[in-house]
């Protein structure tokens, strides 16, 4: 019998792009799990950037790993609790996540990005400013009037 709407519990990881450096991440990381849940950093390696870490659930002691790899495309954070539910390394991750936003605020190239669209539309505006000084607004000024009094 298969069991329908379980979640799923061996093997899961949970991975997400991270727009932080490999360093900012595994820091973050680190302090997410020492201060923040109060987990027990068993093993940690910053060169290799993962974090072993042990936890209690239900009285029961459990493990659990965060790697931060570095590709082509950027920093990958993957969460790994091979004693529970997908959901749970989705939540942690997320909250990772969350955690790096509130430390280190907006990533960089979000940070340029947003610097140079409003740079941009900043110029647009301007450019519509200059464009627009022949106050053609669509209503006739008093002067653009007949003045006709035959009311």
């Amino acid at each position: 019998m298969v069991g329908v709407g379980l979640p799923t519990i061996c093997g899961a990881r949970s991975v997400v792009d991270s727009e932080y450096s490999l360093q900012q991440t595994y820091n973050g990381a680190l302090r997410y799990l020492r201060i923040d849940l109060g987990y027990e950093v068993v093993e940690r390696d910053k060169d290799a950037a993962y974090l072993l870490f042990r936890y209690e659930t239900d009285k029961r002691k459990r493990s659990g790993a965060i790697e931060i790899v570095e590709t082509k495309a950027g920093v990958q954070l993957i969460v790994k609790l091979p004693d529970m539910p997908e959901y749970r390394e989705d939540m942690m991750k997320t909250e990772l996540m969350n955690k790096l936003r509130r430390d280190y605020g907006q990533p960089a190239e979000k940070r340029r990005k947003k610097a140079s669209k409003k740079k941009k539309a900043s110029k647009k505006k301007d450019d519509d400013r200059s464009e627009g000084d022949d106050d053609d607004d669509g209503f006739e000024s008093e002067s653009e009037t007949d003045n006709d009094d035959d009311y």
